[in-house]
Order: C-alpha cells, then sequence, then structure tokens
C-alpha cells in the first residue's frame, strides 16, 4: 500500500499528467440506466464497459503473475483454496498471546508520528461510533489503548500471533497539514512482535482524491486496499462493489449499493494500472490487486465486496470473491485488504 500511495503524491505533486485532471467536459460518463459503478460495475452479470469503443466485455477469471499489458485471464490461476475456512483471527486462536509492539509511521513519508492516540482491537472489529470516535471499554469489541511516543512507539498490547486485528489511530492537529494526522483505520493486520501502524497526514488525505481524478469533500471518507488470494498473492480481473449497510448485519436486504457517480464531487472508484499507479480507464483490478474509492458516504458501517466471474465470457458465473465489514468516519482513511470470503462473515450479497 505505502508504494502505490508515494507513486501517487509523487506524480501529483511533479505536475505529471493525472487521470480526470482535465476540465469537467473530460470526467467520465454517468453509469447508465441499469445501475452499477460507471464503467467497473457489477449489474446483472459480471462485466465491465470497455473504456474505449464502450462495449459491454465479460470479465475473465481471476489471475496472477501475469504481464500487465497482457489480457485477463492469462496469467496463473488465482488460488481461492482457503474460502470459506480463514475467520477474522485467522488463524484460530490457540496459541499463547504474544507481546505486539507497534510503531506508527506516516503512510507517505515513513516517519514516525508522535502523539497518537493508539486503539488495538484483537477482534479484527471496531466498534459503533460515538461522538467522533470509539469506545475502547465495549466489551463486545476487545480493545487496548495507548500513547505514541517520540519514536511513534506504541506500548505492547497482547494477542495471539498471527492472528488478525484491527486499529484506529485518532486524528489531532499539528502546526502543517503535513503534521495533522488525521482519523486512520485498518482491518486484517496479523499479530506479531512488532507491527507497523499507518497514520495518513492531513497533506495526504487531500492529494488522493486529486491523483484518482476526483475532488474531495469535506464529511466524505476514502477506502483503500489490495485484493488478495490465499497465498496473499495480488489478484487481477476482480471488480469491488461498496455497500451502505443497515442494522442488520446477517442480511445483504436493506442495505444500499455505493455506485460510482461519475463524477467528481460523488462516490468514485478507481482501480490502478498494475503498476502502482492509478488508472481512470481500468475497469478491474490490476496485476498489482489494488483498488482505492473516495468521497464516500459515512452515515453508516460500509461492507466491501469483490466479486469474479467463475464462468466464460458467453456465460458468465458471477461469483463473490471476498467480504469485509467496515467502519467510515468524516476525513478519514479505511485500510481494508480483501482475501476470500471468511467463514464467519455474514451478510454478503447473496
Amino acid at each position: 500500500m505505502k508504494t502505490w500511495m508515494k507513486l501517487m503524491i509523487v506524480g501529483a505533486l511533479s505536475g505529471a499528467a493525472l487521470v480526470g485532471c482535465g476540465d469537467d467536459d473530460d470526467a467520465p460518463p454517468p453509469p447508465p440506466a441499469d445501475g452499477g459503478m460507471m464503467g467497473t460495475g457489477v449489474r446483472s452479470t459480471i462485466f465491465y464497459l470497455d473504456p474505449d469503443t464502450g462495449a459491454r466485455t465479460e470479465l475473465a477469471t481471476p489471475d496472477i503473475n501475469a504481464d500487465v499489458a497482457s489480457a485477463p485471464g492469462s496469467g496463473t490461476a488465482a488460488n481461492r483454496a482457503c474460502a470459506g475456512a480463514a475467520t477474522n483471527i485467522r488463524p484460530v486462536e490457540t496459541s499463547a498471546d504474544i507481546a505486539v509492539t507497534m510503531t506508527v509511521k506516516d503512510f507517505e513519508s515513513d516517519n514516525a508520528v508522535d502523539n497518537v492516540v493508539v486503539q488495538f482491537y484483537r477482534n479484527n472489529e471496531l466498534p459503533p461510533p460515538m461522538g467522533g470516535t470509539f469506545s475502547c471499554t465495549d466489551s463486545g469489541f476487545p480493545c487496548q489503548m495507548g500513547t505514541s511516543d517520540s519514536a511513534g512507539v506504541v506500548p505492547a498490547v497482547m494477542d495471539a500471533g498471527d492472528s488478525w486485528y484491527a486499529y484506529f489511530i485518532k486524528g489531532r492537529t499539528g502546526p502543517t497539514p503535513a503534521s495533522t494526522p488525521v482519523d486512520t483505520a485498518q482491518y486484517n493486520e496479523a499479530a506479531s512482535a512488532n507491527v507497523q501502524g499507518n497514520s495518513v497526514a492531513q497533506s495526504t488525505l487531500n492529494i488522493i482524491p486529486t491523483v484518482l481524478g476526483l475532488t474531495r469533500q469535506s464529511g466524505t471518507a476514502i477506502v483503500a486496499g489490495t485484493v488478495y488470494d490465499c497465498d496473499d498473492e495480488p489478484v487481477r480481473s476482480l471488480v469491488v462493489r461498496m455497500f451502505k449497510e443497515d442494522g442488520d448485519n446477517t442480511t445483504a436486504t436493506g442495505d444500499t449499493f455505493i455506485p460510482d457517480s461519475g463524477t467528481r464531487t460523488g462516490p468514485g472508484f478507481r482501480y490502478f494500472d498494475g503498476d502502482g499507479f492509478p488508472a481512470g480507464d481500468q475497469p478491474y483490478s490490476n496485476v498489482d490487486g489494488l483498488y482505492a474509492a473516495a468521497n464516500l458516504p459515512v452515515d453508516a458501517p460500509v461492507r466491501v465486496e469483490a466479486w469474479y466471474n467463475a464462468g466464460t465470457a458467453s456465460a458468465p458465473n458471477p461469483q463473490l470473491w471476498g467480504c469485509e465489514r467496515i467502519r467510515v468516519f468524516p476525513n478519514g482513511v479505511t485500510i481494508v485488504n480483501i482475501r476470500p470470503t471468511r467463514s464467519d462473515i455474514t451478510g454478503c450479497t447473496e
């Protein structure tokens, strides 16, 4: 994740030609009447609109280790053998706890970030927000808290080795945008003796939507991550969808699909060019597996899904690759990587 962020920011600051940075007349067209995400959407089946011809084109099956310029489906078949087996505490916590020491670093500069409060959730879930932050006293969401020192180090917390955790870094005001951390959360991180926490600065938050070809709207959220297979290889040919969830997370009924608005100021979904840089005409995940979305609504939890085609171009068979449930927050960033569907995830789209 850090590589693409640096490439994005360097390109923006150097005045490189960025996708979607021209006049409004160059903005992508609005979604067609059948709904879905502009250009990249899963509609009644698994397909995308060819960015050059506008023709409907079916997705190929997921693959890895392909050349960037080669056709989708021409690489090695991605490993999905673990689907339905892993849990959000992968592996199951049967081992003894270990001490986990986190060092908080700036997501773009890699410099240590001091004096930020980190909340560590060993069950890989954040509780409902309360007054712009998250509780660290809710017994249903085991939480440990600490503040980073001058070297960015947070006092050690306890968790089972290799199990998944989530964390939330509360933003604070600094003397400059580059030294002002914003609210940042990350899911599906593996516990070990020494881990890194990513803190996103206000300056980085401001530039990400621009590089994605969007105009950041105050009060909205950013979500980004990578789609992986069971071997933790980035996966190509997947489409990401997001939903605002209602109060029942055991079913997808009542949830609201978040489409790509087709404008600069509404929700926008982007994939990358296979070399860590966003590409506005890339209609599915490339060989780097990266995706990002900006200007997302923050009035409900968000479910992130990745979909693929288990059939052929002429007889598509839409299948869910992975599904994650996350919290988003105003003027903040949530990082979540998507792996094959976990056995303990509920409420995903049928």
